[in-house]
C-alpha cells in the first residue's frame, strides 16, 4: 500500500473513531440534536392551520394580513392575536427524538383514532402533520409523532393545550369596540323607551336630557363589548332574537352605523346580535344590557341584574 492511501485510510479510521467518541459523548452529556418544527423564516408564511380530534375540526385560513375561521362551510371572523400568538410559537418549536419503539408509542399517549393531529400549511404549499400524544417533559412540550414513522419525538415550545379542537377559542368575540371620540350618536332602545344622543365635538345633547356625565357614564358602558361564547345554532325563540325591540345602536364618525340587537337571558347567559356580523349570536354577561339601562335610568324599577 503506498503512502498515499495509508494517509487517506488515517484520516478514515480518524472520522470514524471521532464519530464513536461524538456518539458516546452525547449519550453521556445527555445531549440530543434539536429540530426546527418549519423551516420557514416568518411565522406570516403560515397560510393555514387545521387541527382534528375525533369528530371536531377547527380550520383556520390567512387571508392577507387577517385569519379567518372555516366553520362547516362559512366564512367567520378570528381572533387574529390568538392566531398569530400561536403561529409564531410554531415558528420558534423545536423537537427532537423521544423514543424509537413505537410498539410503546401508548406510553407517550399517542393513539392512532383518537390523538389530536395538527396540520400546519406553508405559503410554499407544504404541509406538516403531527400526531400528538400527551405533555411532555415540560409544561410548554408534547410528545408527537409524524404520520408512518417509527420514531416519537417530543416537541419544545408548544403546551397541549393550545392545540384546541375548540372552534370558539378561535372565533373573534369582539362585538364593538370604540372610542368615545369615533362615535357621532347613541340610541338606546328597550321597548317604548328610548334614549338618544348626538354628540358634537365636547358637546353632547340627549333626549331625554341628561347630565354629561351621565350620557358619557351610559356610551362608555355600551361601547365596548366582547363575547364569552356564541351560540349560533339556538333556536331564535331561545335566544329571543328575531322579535326583539331592544337595541344599542352607534353612528360612527364615518357614518357607519353599529346595531346590537338585544334578546333573552337564561342562566348564564345574556344573547345579542350584531348588524355587522350576520349569522352570528353572542353570549355575554347577564347584566350588560340592564348595566347600560341604568346608567341612563332607563332601568324599570324592580327589575335585577
Amino acid at each position: 500500500m503506498n503512502r498515499k492511501w495509508t494517509v487517506r485510510l488515517g484520516i478514515l479510521v480518524l472520522f470514524i473513531i471521532f464519530g464513536i467518541y461524538l456518539k458516546i459523548h452525547q449519550k453521556s452529556t445527555g445531549y440530543i440534536k434539536r429540530y426546527k418544527l418549519l423551516n420557514i423564516a416568518d411565522s406570516t408564511e403560515i397560510t393555514g392551520i387545521k387541527m382534528i380530534r375525533d369528530t371536531d375540526t377547527v380550520m383556520l385560513a390567512r387571508r392577507g394580513n387577517n385569519w379567518v375561521v372555516n366553520l362547516k362551510g362559512r366564512v367567520l371572523p378570528a381572533n387574529n392575536d390568538r392566531i398569530n400568538q400561536l403561529a409564531g410559537k410554531m415558528l420558534q418549536a423545536t423537537y427532537q427524538i423521544a423514543g424509537y419503539n413505537m410498539k410503546n408509542k401508548a406510553d407517550y399517549g399517542i393513539n392512532d383514532t383518537s390523538s389530536t393531529r395538527l396540520f400546519i400549511t406553508t405559503k410554499d404549499g407544504k404541509t406538516k402533520t403531527l400526531i400528538i400524544g400527551k405533555r411532555g417533559p415540560v409544561y410548554s412540550s408534547f410528545y408527537f409523532v409524524f404520520p408512518k414513522t417509527k420514531k416519537v419525538y417530543t416537541l419544545f415550545g408548544l403546551a397541549p393545550y393550545e392545540i384546541s379542537t375548540n372552534t370558539d377559542n378561535y372565533r373573534n368575540k369582539k362585538i364593538v369596540d370604540l372610542k368615545l371620540k369615533d362615535i357621532k350618536s347613541f340610541t338606546l332602545i328597550n321597548d317604548k323607551d328610548t334614549f338618544s344622543v348626538k354628540v358634537s365635538g365636547d358637546t353632547f345633547i340627549s333626549n331625554p336630557v341628561k347630565d354629561t356625565s351621565v350620557i358619557k357614564a351610559t356610551i362608555n358602558r355600551a361601547r365596548v363589548l366582547t363575547a364569552f361564547g356564541f351560540a349560533d345554532n339556538k333556536p331564535s325563540n331561545e335566544t329571543g332574537l328575531k322579535d326583539s325591540n331592544k337595541r344599542v345602536v352607534f353612528i360612527t364618525q364615518q357614518d357607519d352605523t353599529i346595531e346590537i340587537t338585544v334578546g333573552k337571558k337564561d342562566k348564564y347567559a345574556l344573547y345579542v346580535a350584531s348588524n355587522k356580523r350576520p349569522g352570528e349570536v353572542f353570549k355575554i354577561y347577564r347584566s350588560w344590557f340592564d348595566e347600560v339601562l341604568k346608567k341612563a335610568g332607563l332601568l324599570p324599577k324592580g327589575d335585577k341584574k
